[in-house]
């Protein structure tokens, strides 16, 4: 029953994001209506025992929030708000330490996006939404984050 109840979870949380990346591409915005739901809901379910424990969903919003406004301070509102939201959403559902492989990958994705648009001549200056590529930092981050994490401790420390 636990198993089927994280899978239904997972389910939400990719349905959501995918509509959060479909929305950000299309009005380059990520609604407050979709991501503060998001968020709160993955609160919620820490603290149902769904997800991770409540201490590690909230270290991770946290984590996950607080950098991505740093990042939105130093870029000098290269990054929307709506950006800052999501990162803390994603790090409710993924808790600490699994939001770290979920927002490498999205910086990781977004940075080989933005690379191939320089290489084909686009702008410097030109707006690349980043919500897609936290979409998909995510959903890894829910499904394989703590197995990145402790695979890399394993390898690396």
């Amino acid at each position: 029953m636990e198993r089927l109840t994280f899978l239904l979870a997972a389910f939400i949380y990719g349905i959501v994001l995918l509509r959060l990346a479909v929305v950000d591409v299309r009005t380059g915005y990520l609604p407050d209506r979709l991501v503060l739901p998001l968020g709160a809901l993955g609160i919620l379910l820490s603290a149902a025992g769904v997800l991770s424990p409540l201490a590690v969903s909230f270290a991770g919003a946290a984590f996950g929030g607080g950098l991505f406004y740093l990042v939105r301070c130093l870029s000098h509102g290269g990054m929307g708000g709506g950006d800052v939201k999501l990162a803390a959403a994603i790090g409710a559902w993924t808790g600490m330490p699994a939001v770290l492989p979920a927002l490498f990958a999205a910086f990781f994705l977004g940075s080989l996006a933005a690379l191939f648009l320089l290489c084909r001549g686009v702008r410097r200056r030109a707006t690349l939404p980043f919500g897609p590529f936290l979409a998909a930092g995510g959903l890894l981050g829910l499904v394989s984050g703590e197995r990145i994490v402790r695979f890399y401790c394993e390898v690396f420390l």
